[in-house]
């Protein structure tokens, strides 16, 4: 197996029509001549022509072209919903008439029909045929010096540890959401923004869902503010209340918590009451 995406097939790129043929054109590609209906084309197409094409097999092993790419190309990961499973693997729904194949030894677990599974698209170099599979960790990069702390990335969380949540990071690494640090419910699979927390001696990625610094006490100001209007003016929250009740009810540490009732205090949007925090606008 492999997860380069230096060839033609499972991603789309732009090819030469070299001639009509019955029923629609052949293309050129690094894998072979590839066929493109009339009806995919949309339109009167002539030798020379190029197109942006998406090249696969189709159920008979024949190079196919379609000008609508699937939702996951090769080399690139998603949540994907299982249509079927049998004897061959599961078969997941990714744009196409025909199925994206989930081998069983890819599988995690055995899938079944109507699931959802992160699934990572790759070229399978044995049949040269496109394939996806559960085990993404086998295919992204464990360690990176691209990232810094605080930054920006998008997390696919597609496997729960002992310690935490395995995560995809922009496609091309793996990284550790520690569950010691989560304040909100995370659950396989699932996409969400996440940030670099630290890049470990050994150039891996500890992950955070926490905003940095400011960011994070401006965005849960308004996390808090939402939570006291949604109470009807008044959020029995207050400096005594357990951590773990804080943490339970608006997914912020007790830390964040107080930060964001003093922005609020400060803007003159609430008081702090000795039982809890009341909108201004409500008194």
């Amino acid at each position: 197996m492999s997860n380069s995406i230096s060839g033609s097939v499972g991603v789309t790129k732009e090819h030469r029509i070299s001639r009509k043929i019955p029923n629609g054109y052949q293309i050129e590609t690094e894998a072979g001549a590839a066929f493109l209906s009339e009806k995919e084309a949309g339109a009167e197409l002539a030798e020379g022509d190029t197109v942006n094409a998406f090249i696969f097999h189709d159920y008979e092993g024949h190079l196919t072209a379609t000008l609508t790419p699937p939702f996951v190309q090769a080399g690139q990961c998603d949540i994907l919903r299982v249509k079927a499973a049998g004897p061959m693997g599961a078969f997941a729904d990714w744009g196409l008439a025909k199925d994206l194949l989930i081998p069983h030894a890819h599988q995690s677990h055995t899938l079944k029909k109507g699931e959802y599974a992160a699934i990572y698209v790759f070229v399978d170099t044995l049949s040269g045929r496109v394939a996806g599979s559960m085990r993404i960790d086998k295919f992204l990069q464990e360690t990176s010096d691209q990232f810094s702390p605080n930054q920006e990335v998008e997390l696919l969380v597609f496997r729960q540890t002992e310690i935490g949540y395995l995560c995809a990071v922009n496609q091309t690494h793996t990284g550790m959401l520690y569950a010691s640090d989560l304040m909100k419910r995370i659950k396989v699979p699932m996409k969400t923004t996440g940030y670099i927390q630290r890049i470990r001696d050994d150039q891996r990625l500890d992950l955070t869902l926490r905003r940095p610094g400011y960011q994070q006490v401006r965005a849960s100001k308004d996390v808090l503010m939402d939570a006291i209007l949604d109470a009807g003016g008044f959020l029995d929250l207050h400096d005594k209340s357990r951590p773990e009740e804080v943490k339970e009810r608006l997914e912020m540490s007790k830390k964040v918590f107080k930060a964001a009732a003093g922005g609020l205090l400060k803007e003159g949007k609430i008081k702090i009451e000795d039982n809890g925090l009341r909108a201004v606008e409500n008194e």
